[in-house]
């Protein structure tokens, strides 16, 4: 089974704004955190560039504002779903 992962990532592209973008994926076996930062940079910019019409080499270099990648598994011990636990009263 492969794993699943989500990330959210922010970035203020200067002179242009700010752009956010979130992803679940399945990374490729032997993917790098890095690797997944950078193709997510790459998704956003090449987004941002033809919004405004641009080619992604015109834009400038993005100022990351926001990270996060993580599991998208909701509990990594057990593999399972999420599992509320039951009201007692």
């Amino acid at each position: 089974m492969k794993k699943t992962w989500h990330y959210v990532l922010t970035v203020e592209i200067p002179g242009y704004g700010m752009a956010s973008l979130d992803n679940s994926f399945e990374a490729p076996e032997g993917a790098t955190r890095e690797q997944v930062y950078r193709g997510a940079v790459e998704n956003i910019l090449r987004s941002m560039a033809a919004s405004q019409g641009l080619s992604r080499d015109q834009l400038p270099h993005p100022v990351t504002l926001f990270w996060s990648l993580e599991s998208n598994d909701l509990d990594v011990a057990t593999r399972a779903p999420y599992r509320q636990e039951p009201t007692r009263g």
